[in-house]
This record gives C-alpha cells, structure tokens and sequence, in this order.
C-alpha cells in the first residue's frame, strides 16, 4: 500500500476545497481564560436550538433528532429519558418529544439513527439498564409517540457507544463485540469480538470500527477485518466515514489532540491529511466530514472545550455534523454554527 501525504491528486478532484475553519478570517486559536467552553472573546458565538442536553445526536435532511438524560434526586422516578425531534431552525421550547421513560433505577438512552421502512421512517435508539446489565435497541415513530417498540431485548450493554444503521441491518458496538442485525429484529451476528469497541461507521460494503487505538474494517457480510490504523501510545477518541464520492474517506481523532483523515482512492493508494498534530493536553470528541468536503471535530481540555479549535462551547461536543450550510453539536445545550467554507 502507498501512502501519500497531501497529495496533488487532491486538486484535481473538485470536491476538494481548502480547509474550512468556522470563521478562520477573523478569529484566532481558542485561548482558556475559565472553565469549559470558555475562550477568547473574539471568536464567533454559536446559536443554541435547545436546553435539552443532547447524549447523542443524528441530522437529518430538515431535522435534528436526538436523546437527552436527566437525574432529578428526590423524586420517585430519578431517571428521565428523551427522544426530541426538532428542525434545524428551531427556538428553544419548539422542540418535539417523541418519546420518554422516567424510571425509579439508573438507566439511559445512547445513540441514535433512522430509517425508512415499508415507507415509513422510523428512529432506533439505544436505552440502557446498567443494574440489570443489559441494553436494548428500541424503534419509534419520528412523530409523537406514546409508546417505542423494542426491536431487540437483554442485549450486552451498549452504552454510549455507536448504532448506526445503512436502512437493512442495524450495527453497533458494545463491550466485546461489533453486531449486526436486520432492522426488524432477528438473529444477530457477530462481525468481530474483542475489547475497547466504541465508532461504528459504513460504506456500501464494510463496516469501519474502533477498537482502543486501532481502526478496523470488516465486510458486511462477515470475514477477515483489515486493521487501517494504529496510533500506540493514544486512543482513538472520535471517528466518521463518508464514501458519497465513490471511495472512503475516514476521519479520526486521538487522545492526543491530533485529527487525522483518509482518503481510500483504491486499496493500495491511500492520501494522508494531517488536520492537527498531537497537542498535550487535548482530547478531540467528535470528528465529520460536513456533506463529504470540510472537516469539523470537538476538543477538549481540562478547562475548555472547543470546536475546531476556534469556536467555544460549553460543556464536551458530541456528534459534530454538518450540512453544507450550518454545523450542529451537542454539549451543554444542542447548538448550530454557520461554516465558514474559504475556497
């Protein structure tokens, strides 16, 4: 395999444009002066669509879907859990709950997705129950709701770790395993075993996955995994795949502070793109590739977090994602940002 590091076939493809940075041209490095989030003042101030705490969150074309936890000591049922729809120009208070679950004993919704099925779409997310030590896959309609169907029960927990699905089978990760069932329920298959699972992502044939500090695919339909990436010494903390160009391009970020993306032209050629180099003291949590051209992620240290290094946010950014016009993060709230696209 060859591997080239910014490489000029890159401006011969015309997706390709210069690195995008959320207003690059008049903001600096996000600079800590207080707690999470706090940065220099003249960076650009993101819109916050809701108060509803995002745990995980998924975009839709118009829509923005997503679970949020809460723990209200005192009461009878501590433990309350959300599914929220809203549109991606939404006010806080306009927001949609499709669904909730208030329990007297520790439990919590994780990742989110959706679907079409028989013409209808539906959204599957993860709800765990850490005392019975179980997790379940369960399917709601993207309305409001009363109740959710649960597609698979007594499942190993799952956590916060990825449900992803490509519209046939449900895949995910769980503490030793990466699974994958079809999206109506039924026998589940194991595509690998191991430990550290945590970023599921697909193309039209594999399955990509993290593992600790390595980068794995493994064909949909079962075989050999191929290790894509190691990185010793640090973890893989975030990772997204798109392929809507016709080959893969992966995306991750370490423990290490570094952002790293992939293109895979074939499988023996390979371009390196080095977004940022390791930084002591950084954490990135969530990497995109915003519709396939500009890279985004959220960082951490441990007094402030950030969005691509020049945008603060309150509180750890989960599932950075973007549209072509705005990106969208959860943390202290959910949050959308205008991206700046230099060309």
């Amino acid at each position: 395999m060859s591997i080239s590091i910014n490489s000029s076939k890159r401006t011969d493809r015309s997706r390709w444009r210069n690195r995008a940075r959320v207003a690059a041209s008049v903001v600096a490095s996000a600079v800590a002066v207080g707690g999470l989030g706090v940065a220099n003042a003249a960076a650009a101030t993101p819109t916050v669509l809701s108060y509803q705490t995002p745990s995980r969150l998924i975009q839709s074309t118009g829509n923005l879907y997503w679970t949020s936890n809460l723990y209200n000591p005192g009461s009878s049922t501590p433990y309350e859990s959300f599914v929220w729809r809203a549109s991606k120009t939404n006010e806080p208070g306009q927001e949609i709950e499709l669904f909730s679950q208030l329990r007297s004993k520790p439990g919590s919704f994780g990742d989110i997705t959706y679907a079409q099925v028989a013409g209808n779409w539906y959204g599957y997310f993860v709800a765990n129950y850490p005392k019975a030590g179980i997790s379940r896959i369960e399917r709601i309609g993207l309305t409001p709701t009363a109740s959710a169907y649960i597609v698979k029960d007594n499942l190993p927990p799952i956590g916060q770790n990825d449900l992803v699905t490509d519209g046939s089978y449900l895949y995910w990760a769980d503490g030793s395993a990466i699974r994958k069932m079809p999206i109506a329920g039924g026998a589940i298959k194991v595509l690998a075993s191991g430990a550290n699972f945590s970023h599921v992502g697909l193309d039209a044939t594999n399955v990509f996955y993290s593992a600790g500090s390595q980068i794995w695919s493994v064909p949909k339909s079962g075989g050999t995994a191929t290790e894509l990436v190691s990185a010793p010494g640090t973890s893989i903390s975030a990772m997204s795949v798109d392929d809507q160009y016709g080959y893969d391009e992966l995306i991750y970020g370490e423990t290490n502070g570094s952002v790293t993306e992939r293109v895979y032209l074939s499988p023996t050629d390979v371009e390196l793109d080095v977004i940022e180099p390791p930084r002591a003291g950084i954490t990135i949590t969530s990497v995109t590739l915003q519709e396939g051209t500009s890279p985004h992620w959220g960082e951490c240290s441990s007094s402030f977090c950030d969005i691509d290094g020049t945008t603060p946010t309150s509180g750890v950014p989960v599932d950075v994602q973007g549209d072509g016009n705005d990106i969208y993060w959860g943390a202290a709230d959910l949050y959308s940002l205008s991206a700046v696209i230099i060309e």
